[in-house]
C-alpha cells in the first residue's frame, strides 16, 4: 500500500506553496498530561489525564536545483515573515504523518539555512508547533491577578466631628534634683511670699509699736 502513494510521502504543502523538492517530516506524535501519583506501600498508579499534549513536528525541505531554492525562499517567507508589519500567524501544511495525526496547522517557530551539503544539495529546516487552540469559552491560565479594591476615603462635612485620636495623655514627670524645671506642672502658681512694708513713710526704718 505504501508504495502506491510512497510519492506523497515526499511532497509538502506549506501556507498553500507546494515544495517540488524532497520533504521530511519528523516528531509527528500524539500524547497527553499524565501524573502518576502513588501512595507509599500502594501497588498500582491512579492516573491524573489533564489533557492533550501539542506535537512540535520538524520539517526538513532538500533541493538541488535553482527552482527548489527559489521554493524554499517563497515558503519562508510565508511561513516566517521578515518585515515588521507583517503579522506572523499559523499556517495551513499538509503531508501524510500530519495527516495521520490529525495535525492541519503549524505555528513555524524557527526557520534554518538553506544549508548546503557537500552534494550541492540544499536543505532548510522547519521548528514547529502544532496549532490547537483551546475551546472557545476556556479560561486562560495567564489572566493577571486582580487587585484587590482600595476603600474609598471618608469625607468628612460641618456637621460631622472628624475622629479623635484615642491617646491617653502622658503624665508629667516627677521632680527630681537633676530635671526641676520639668518636674513643674505649666499650671502651677507660687504661693503669696510675706513681706514687710516700712510704715509712716519713713523709709530705712521698721515700726517698733512705740
Amino acid at each position: 500500500m505504501l508504495n502506491a502513494v510512497d510519492g506523497s510521502w515526499d511532497r509538502i504543502t506549506l501556507a498553500g506553496l507546494a515544495f517540488s523538492g524532497l520533504a521530511q517530516v519528523d516528531k509527528t506524535e500524539r500524547s497527553r498530561k499524565v501524573d502518576k501519583p502513588s501512595a507509599p506501600g500502594a501497588d498500582g498508579v491512579r492516573l491524573r489525564i489533564k489533557g492533550r499534549e501539542v506535537a512540535e513536528p520538524e520539517i526538513t525541505l532538500v533541493g538541488w536545483t535553482d527552482e527548489h531554492l527559489a521554493e524554499m525562499r517563497r515558503i519562508a517567507d510565508a511561513v516566517h515573515p521578515i518585515g515588521r508589519g507583517e503579522r506572523h500567524n499559523a499556517i495551513a501544511a499538509e503531508h501524510p504523518r500530519l495527516a495521520f495525526h490529525g495535525i492541519t496547522k503549524l505555528f513555524v517557530v524557527k526557520v534554518t539555512g538553506p544549508e548546503v551539503g557537500d552534494d550541492r544539495r540544499v536543505t532548510l529546516t522547519l521548528e514547529t508547533i502544532e496549532w490547537r487552540p483551546p475551546p472557545a469559552g476556556a479560561r486562560s491560565a495567564t489572566r493577571s491577578p486582580t487587585a484587590p479594591a482600595r476603600p474609598a476615603p471618608v469625607a468628612f462635612t460641618g456637621l460631622d466631628a472628624a475622629p479623635v485620636a484615642s491617646y491617653a495623655a502622658t503624665p508629667a514627670p516627677r521632680a527630681s534634683a537633676s530635671t526641676p524645671a520639668a518636674a513643674v506642672p505649666a499650671s502651677f502658681s507660687a504661693p503669696p511670699s510675706a513681706s514687710v512694708a516700712p510704715l509712716g513713710g519713713t523709709s530705712g526704718r521698721l515700726a517698733s509699736g512705740v
